[in-house]
This record gives C-alpha cells, sequence and structure tokens, in this order.
C-alpha cells in the first residue's frame, strides 16, 4: 500500500514538473518606415516562475532610428505585462508574438500588439495600442480589455476605440453583463463617455463588430452605464424603453446583490434615475461632485 501510494505521488509531482517545463524565450521586431524614419517594436515573450507556478511575461521596446524611446506617462505597464501561462503548440512561444501596424490619417505611428492576459476562467484578450507621435521620442500605451473585439473609429484629429467590457456586478458572472466603452487612443489615450447618440449608431454597436452587442442592448448596461458616467439621459432612455419585469430578479441580482428584495423593483430604479437627475442638476450649477453609490445604499 505504502509503495502504490509512494508510486502515485512520483507520478504526480514528475507530470507537474513535465507540465512546467520553460519555453526557450522568443523575440520578434516590427518596423514602420515613416517620413524617412524607422520605427520599431521589439516584441519579447518570456517564461518565468513566481509565487503561484509558471507563468509568462510580454516585454515590448520601441525604437526610432534605433535610439530607444521611453513611455511618456504609463508607468504601470513600463513595457512588461504579465500573463498565466499559455501552453503553446510545439513551435513554443513564437505563437504570441505580434504587432500590427494601426494605419490611419494622423501623424501616429501605430501598433496594435494582442496579448492573453488573466487566469483560468478569468482569460481575456487584451489589446495594447502603442503610439508614438511623428517626431516625438517618447510612446503612449493604451491597454484595452474589449470583449468581442475593439472597433476603431477615425476622426479629422483623433483615434477611437469602442469595445465592451465584462461587469460582474454583485451577482458574480452568472449574472455579468457586457457594457460598452469609448477610449480616445490618439493623440492621448484617455477614457470618454459614451453618449446616448452614440449607441444608437448601428455603425458602432452593431452585430458585425461586437457578436454580443448587437440587438442586445438591454436594461442593465444602459443602466449601469448610466449610472458609471452619472448621465441621467441614458438611466431615462433604459428605464424608458428598456425595462422588463419578468426581468427583474436579474437586475436584482446584479445591481443589489443575492437576497435583496423590494416591493416595486421598478420603483426602486426610476428612484435612482431622480436621485442621478438632482445631483446631475446640482453639480451643474454648483460644480460640486458628490459620491453617486453613496445613494444605491439608503
Amino acid at each position: 500500500m505504502k509503495k502504490s501510494i509512494t508510486a502515485l505521488l512520483l507520478m504526480t509531482l514528475f507530470s507537474f514538473a513535465s507540465s512546467l517545463h520553460a519555453y526557450e524565450s522568443a523575440s520578434e521586431t516590427f518596423t514602420q518606415i515613416v517620413s524617412g524614419s524607422d520605427y520599431t517594436i521589439k516584441v519579447t515573450v518570456k517564461d518565468i516562475s513566481t509565487g503561484n507556478g509558471a507563468g509568462q511575461l510580454h516585454e515590448f521596446s520601441v525604437y526610432k532610428d534605433g535610439n530607444f524611446l521611453h513611455a511618456d506617462s504609463s508607468p504601470y505597464f513600463a513595457g512588461r505585462i504579465f500573463e498565466c501561462r499559455n501552453f503553446g503548440p510545439e513551435t513554443g512561444l513564437s505563437e504570441y508574438l505580434n504587432a500590427e501596424p494601426v494605419k490611419t490619417n494622423l501623424p501616429f505611428i501605430i501598433w496594435r500588439v494582442t496579448v492573453r492576459e488573466g487566469c483560468g476562467n478569468a482569460v481575456r484578450i487584451n489589446d495594447v495600442f502603442i503610439s508614438v507621435q511623428a517626431g516625438s521620442d517618447e510612446y503612449r500605451i493604451a491597454n484595452i480589455s474589449g470583449r468581442e473585439g475593439v472597433h476603431l473609429v477615425e476622426t479629422n484629429d483623433e483615434l477611437i476605440a469602442y469595445y465592451n467590457e465584462q461587469e460582474y456586478g454583485l451577482g458574480g458572472t452568472s449574472t455579468s453583463v457586457l457594457v460598452p466603452r469609448k477610449t480616445v487612443l490618439v493623440p492621448r489615450s484617455e477614457d470618454r463617455p459614451l453618449t446616448l447618440a452614440e449607441l444608437a449608431n448601428g455603425n458602432i454597436f452593431s452585430e458585425e463588430n461586437f457578436n454580443a452587442w448587437g440587438g442586445n442592448v438591454h436594461f442593465i448596461n444602459v443602466f449601469f452605464l448610466g449610472l458609471t458616467q452619472k448621465d441621467p439621459e441614458l438611466t431615462k432612455f433604459a428605464l424608458g424603453n428598456l425595462y422588463k419585469h419578468e426581468d427583474e430578479q436579474w437586475y436584482e441580482s446584479f445591481f443589489l446583490g443575492a437576497g435583496f428584495t423590494t416591493k416595486d423593483t421598478y420603483a426602486y430604479f426610476r428612484t435612482i434615475h431622480n436621485r442621478l437627475r438632482h445631483y446631475r442638476q446640482s453639480v451643474d450649477k454648483l460644480h460640486e461632485t458628490t459620491p453617486l453609490m453613496e445613494w444605491l445604499i439608503h
């Protein structure tokens, strides 16, 4: 019996050690030539060891005519993104090397680096946009965690990313929803509010661009967006056009957590909307801010 247990433990340890075998690091450079200058990004993927086991490190560095460029305002990334272990094919980590040029009419050199981030069931595909303004010695980074893809729209002076983020609320994965977001990538990365008019634009939030978004606008994602953006126009639209009494259990689980009960769920959300509307009027009039979510717990 003891010999059987020992043999089983040895087999388990051997199997575990085999699964943690290290891949050789892989690197590749990607170059764009703009106005006579060579702009190059070097992408490297490495196997690393952590306290939780094996992982992978995605590194990138940017050069202009062979000279190293620094990130202008992205110390969090600093050209390094850690992710869980990706078990690659026989080709090893070279499978994960990529940097796609993003062509625009704007005076920027842009790459889109796709990385696999997160662990277990929380794995997601992130798009890292790296941009260098023509003539600049610095680069900028925007990290987009977009579910179902990222849709890029170019205007006269900006490149905008529209995408969906998964929000779990208080109900967990089973009641989670995809909420639309908007980030300006260039000239400087910043999140922007989404308007009701943009949500209604089928060219952006269409089934072709977002598999789960087209025709799937519902009360939770629009009302949640209105709350986080402090936009009563969105919460009003959600209440007036998207609210379904047969889905009230879902609404309660997402916004208020399991076990919450109320005599009139619709009236509760209408009260939240009215508080947001008065809050918005007060802010516009007095230029003051009050924590919105305080209202949700009274």
